[in-house]
């Protein structure tokens, strides 16, 4: 009798979690996707753009009027390739984030997974793809 109502909490458990892991997965896409690069440039985004531009122009990340932009060193090198690949576009400049964005829930609950009983990595995880 005791198994069967932990068998049944499990899987409400399972249910509950995959529910809210769908809906995160949703909200999470949606809110990322809707007008990608439609989108005009945020304040921070403008000086991230100048500073891949200044990458593609002088290899590295110096404004015109001196100083160095070094915050997210490498993610301003990935952006820098995108733009090259795909042209001077809003969507060529949020790519990377975008991917990276959906990329670590996945890796967070692969990572978790082992150290963390059942629903916790799952929710995590759904708590990465709406945070963003």
């Amino acid at each position: 009798m005791i198994r069967k109502i932990s068998t049944r909490l499990d899987a409400a458990a399972s249910l509950g979690a995959s529910i809210v892991l769908v809906a995160a997965l949703v909200g999470g896409i949606y809110g990322r996707l809707a007008g990608f690069g439609e989108r005009q440039l945020a304040e921070d985004e403008y000086y991230f753009a100048k500073s891949v531009e200044s990458i593609r122009k002088q290899g590295i990340p110096r404004f015109e009027g001196g100083g160095y932009y070094v915050q997210g060193l490498l993610p301003q090198y990935l952006t820098a390739a995108s733009v090259a690949f795909f042209g001077e576009t809003n969507t060529a400049l949020r790519l990377p984030a975008l991917l990276f964005g959906l990329l670590v829930p996945v890796l967070a609950h692969r990572y978790l997974q082992p150290h963390l009983p059942a629903p916790l990595p799952v929710l995590l995880s759904a708590a990465l793809l709406v945070s963003s």
